[in-house]
């Protein structure tokens, strides 16, 4: 099976702030059950695409795990004069949490000024692109996964079980020549003439491939939309 790793991949704090984003949590009150649950089920998904997986995720899906069962612990009953200052077992994982976003969020704003001097001075733009595109927004490889279990879901009972015999080089050249005649095209219709889950995988990595020798970019035009494709 093809193994891909891609530079996208940050870590897992991308991972859980994007989890806790998507479901509009607090992060200062973390239910870490849920984001545990929700948590596994992307390394799972990552692992059956084959898609190598970092150790830092699993030393994060460790601690989540060990956080989880701690608080299924039952409270320490105090006595009488005992301080009442039971630390909670999500305070470690917070402040990480809330250290790392602050520097993704600055990174991320001298990423924009970079990229704002470097269009005036360097590569100006068409007018008309400058209102069309300014609100796109970067689609990162997790939308990516949560897209295509989306739609490994879809056509569950629809596809059939033979084998694909598509190569990788071969669906990379498909995909090509799908955006040869055209400037963008939507995520989900990559998949339309798929016949099988082999094929539907092999189309998937085929892009992450694409995306990773910058043959193509994925943006959305904003987060949790329709992702679209296109060729650079």
């Amino acid at each position: 099976m093809y193994q891909v790793k891609l530079p996208i991949f940050e870590g897992p704090f991308d991972l859980l702030l994007h989890l806790i984003k998507k479901e509009e949590l607090n992060i200062y009150d973390i239910p870490v059950a849920k984001i545990t649950k929700q948590y596994l089920e992307y390394l799972t998904l990552m692992e059956a695409l084959d898609l190598e997986i970092a150790s830092e995720f699993l030393v994060i899906a460790a601690m989540l795990l060990s956080i989880k069962s701690r608080m299924l612990l039952p409270k320490h009953q105090l006595t009488e004069g005992e301080d009442d200052a039971e630390e909670d077992p999500r305070l470690e994982l917070t402040k990480k949490l809330i250290e790392y976003k602050k520097y993704k969020e600055a990174a991320d704003k001298l990423g924009q000024r970079f990229s704002f001097y470097q269009q005036i001075y360097t590569h100006p733009y068409p007018y008309e692109l400058e209102t069309q595109e300014t609100d796109l927004v970067e689609c990162d490889l997790f939308e990516l996964l949560k897209a295509l279990q989306k739609i490994l879901k879809e056509k569950e009972g629809t596809m059939k079980i033979s084998v694909s015999n598509v190569s990788l080089e071969e669906k990379m050249e498909y995909l090509q020549k799908l955006l040869a005649g055209e400037e963008k095209i939507l995520f989900f219709d990559l998949f339309k003439e798929t016949r099988n889950k082999m094929e539907v995988v092999t189309t998937f990595l085929a892009l992450l491939e694409l995306i990773k020798l910058k043959k193509v970019c994925v943006h959305q035009h904003k987060l949790f939309s329709e992702i679209w494709i296109f060729r650079q």
